[in-house]
């Protein structure tokens, strides 16, 4: 019962952040939707071409996490910290082909038989989102290190406020509110990718501190 408690305990508040990290996607299409329903169909196509080569990149990366949370059982902790630089390393290198992948996927989209208005909406948002993909990954090694260590409420924490950063990125971008140009769609990605380097300006800056 003691096991359960602290796996519930531990497990939790990941799952939370995992949770408002995916719920991103809802406010950005209902933002989008105001614009009209080739804009709705555009963020829907994207969001998923977007984040799905990131996604597993980030299983990748989460791998890592066992290696650490090994050597913490260990009592090792100068291996936790190689471990976890280790991570660092893999999500640079992975970030270069994720970065390709996204880069090449509009050059199909023209075949699928989609509205050309929402095709070149699309690939703004992609090409605007890639920006984001390398915090994206450093951010999920730090995430697991910090969850290694048990530091799990910063990690809802700051996917609460990636969430509420994307959110009024969207508001700013995508209609051009505070003086900034109305970019429709691409401002998704742009939020997006703002979302994920405040993501990791804020754990890099907390560990530090620790």
């Amino acid at each position: 019962a003691a096991e359960t408690a602290a796996t519930v305990k531990l497990a939790a508040p990941i799952s939370l952040a995992l949770l408002a990290e995916l719920g991103i996607v809802v406010p950005a299409a209902a933002q989008a939707g105001k614009l009209g329903h080739l804009a709705f169909a555009a963020e829907g196509l994207g969001a998923p071409l977007l984040f799905k080569p990131q996604l597993l990149a980030m299983g990748v990366i989460s791998s890592v996490a066992a290696l650490a949370a090994h050597a913490d059982g260990a009592e090792d902790p100068a291996m936790v910290t190689r471990v976890s630089r280790q991570g660092l390393w893999l999500a640079t290198l992975l970030a270069i082909p994720v970065m390709a992948m996204i880069a090449l996927i509009p050059f199909g989209l023209p075949y699928i038989n989609h509205d050309p208005a929402v095709v070149k909406m699309t690939t703004g948002m992609l090409y605007a989102g890639i920006a984001g993909v390398p915090a994206l990954l450093w951010y999920t090694a730090l995430r697991n290190f910090a969850t290694v260590l048990g530091k799990t409420r910063i990690v809802v924490i700051i996917s609460l406020i990636s969430l509420a950063v994307a959110i009024i990125s969207n508001w700013i971008f995508l209609y051009g509110n505070l003086g900034a140009p109305a970019l429709g769609v691409p401002g998704v990605g742009i939020s997006w990718a703002l979302a994920s380097w405040v993501q990791l300006i804020v754990i890099w800056i907390y560990i530090h501190r620790q």
